[in-house]
């Protein structure tokens, strides 16, 4: 009996890679409303690609030299898996005019699964994620302090200059 509980109970890592799969997604669709639907459409969703981004940090997408950038910048920070997260919108977000000109589900994934080969594109795509990590943070602390001052008014009153905020600060 306890072997089939065990059989019917979800693995722990596969539940793990399909959160952080789906806040990949969520994440995307929320930084890049387009790319996301580009890439629904042609049925490529990041189950397919990120677990190989996150099982090894991002060590195969690099040369060393950028590998040691993108860990130096996870490592340094205390909540890296969030910051990991945000490394992985802003590498699909980095490869955007290439996934936007695929036309099907083989191209995309071709890309997809293209590594980068300058130290450049490390910088460029841990600056980015800097970037989308420390908006989401600020508009987090902004949202948290302002339902703190005014309490149940503040919601009330501001719904429509929060959201038009949210869009200016995560707009592209």
């Amino acid at each position: 009996a306890a072997a089939a509980a065990a059989a019917a109970a979800p693995d722990d890592a596969e539940e793990g890679v399909r959160l952080w799969t789906g806040r990949l997604a969520a994440l995307l669709k929320e930084r890049d409303p387009p790319l996301y639907v580009h890439l629904r459409q042609r049925g490529v969703h990041p189950e397919l690609f990120a677990p190989r981004w996150f099982a090894v940090l991002l060590a195969r997408e690099f040369p060393a030299s950028g590998v040691h950038r993108v860990w130096d910048a996870l490592f340094a920070d205390t909540h890296r898996f969030q910051l990991l997260l945000y490394a992985a919108c802003a590498m699909t977000m980095h490869q955007r005019a290439a996934l936007l000109d695929a036309a099907d589900f083989n191209a995309c994934m071709a890309v997809l699964q293209r590594c980068f080969d300058t130290d450049d594109a490390a910088h460029h795509v841990m600056h980015k994620a800097l970037e989308l990590y420390a908006s989401q943070q600020s508009m987090k602390a902004f949202v948290q302090s302002k339902i703190y001052a005014y309490g149940p008014r503040f919601k009330a009153e501001t719904r429509s200059r929060l959201a038009a905020a949210k869009q200016k600060v995560f707009r592209l």
